[in-house]
């Protein structure tokens, strides 16, 4: 897992242009941040919307925040990480890139691995296979 440095967080913002924002931040660092990436799933629909709802958004906690309970990671804004959302996706065409529905592979140790991003290598023990099947089960089962 990367390591992140000291929690940060935000102090003003300012809509720009679209999903731009201006952000500060307590430490004094200032990022003009697109936030469009962010704005996934069904509680940001409202704010990706109407530019209206985008543009009331406040700093509540630390973070921007919208009246509909939507927020934004401040370290996510702060270090330029990937979306959730995102890692998900990634994550799910990795185990569905892999055959590890393979009970010959799957029966041997550190056979199926998976990178996600610049995360470190993932060994996966032949005794997590079950796991990952079921998990993998999931992603292909649930609606988009």
């Amino acid at each position: 897992m990367k390591h992140l440095g000291p929690l940060v967080r935000v102090r003003t913002v300012k809509p720009v242009t679209g999903f731009r924002v201006h952000l500060s931040f307590e430490d004094g660092t200032q990022k003009e941040v697109d936030l469009d990436p962010y704005l996934h799933g069904p509680i940001f629909e409202p704010i990706r919307n109407d530019p209206a709802v985008f543009c009331a958004m406040k700093v509540d906690g630390g973070t921007i925040a919208w009246d509909n309970g939507a927020d934004i990671d401040p370290d996510v804004l702060y270090y330029g990480l990937t979306p959730a959302w995102m890692e998900e996706e990634r994550i799910h065409r990795v185990f569905a890139h892999y055959d590890i529905g393979s009970e010959k592979d799957a029966a041997v140790p550190g056979k199926r691995a998976y990178r996600s991003g610049d995360r470190t290598r993932v060994e996966v023990p032949a005794e997590l296979a079950p796991v990952i099947r079921e998990i993998v089960a999931q992603y292909e089962t649930e609606p988009a």
